[in-house]
């Protein structure tokens, strides 16, 4: 064991994740989960281990992640499509209105919006994710207990 060692970041070989790495409170790791691919994932924890809860609330979420989706899909279009497409069709959107992706229903959002994120901090997930219409900010919605709990338009 080398002197500086005690600064180096744990590891630990996550049987479902692989390689996962520790900081500033989450082990991190780059997986592919939900049906995308290398999204960034933090479970919440110590430096010696995972938070247990975290990890139970974790694959509660993925258990019931199809049958939360069409509830996701309609928190991303009422609270950041519809607000976006409102102000293209008012002509008072200020960028390009050719980039805005038109959608009819909050199922199309699966086709403009992709998962980058998961962050397991006890009872709460925090899911990100990037779209084609609002793409200065990824888009935050919020679970605790599996059930939803927020959305935040700038995370």
């Amino acid at each position: 064991m080398g002197l500086l060692d005690f600064l180096k970041a744990p590891e630990l070989d996550h049987p479902r994740f692989g390689r996962m790495k520790y900081k500033s409170g989450y082990w991190t790791a780059e997986v592919d989960i939900l049906g995308a691919r290398d999204v960034a994932l933090r479970l919440g924890g110590t430096r010696n281990a995972i938070d247990p809860v975290a990890e139970e609330h974790w694959g509660e979420m993925e258990r019931r992640y199809a049958e939360l989706a069409d509830e996701i899909a309609d928190v991303l279009y009422n609270e950041s499509y519809a607000p976006i497409r409102a102000a293209v069709e008012a002509g008072e959107y200020p960028g390009d209105p050719a980039e805005i992706p038109m959608l009819a229903a909050a199922e199309e959002v699966w086709d403009y919006a992709t998962l980058v994120g998961v962050e397991v901090d006890g009872n709460l997930v925090e899911l990100s994710y990037v779209s084609e219409w609002e793409v200065e900010h990824r888009l935050g919605v919020y679970l605790r207990d599996c059930q939803l709990d927020g959305f935040n338009g700038s995370v």
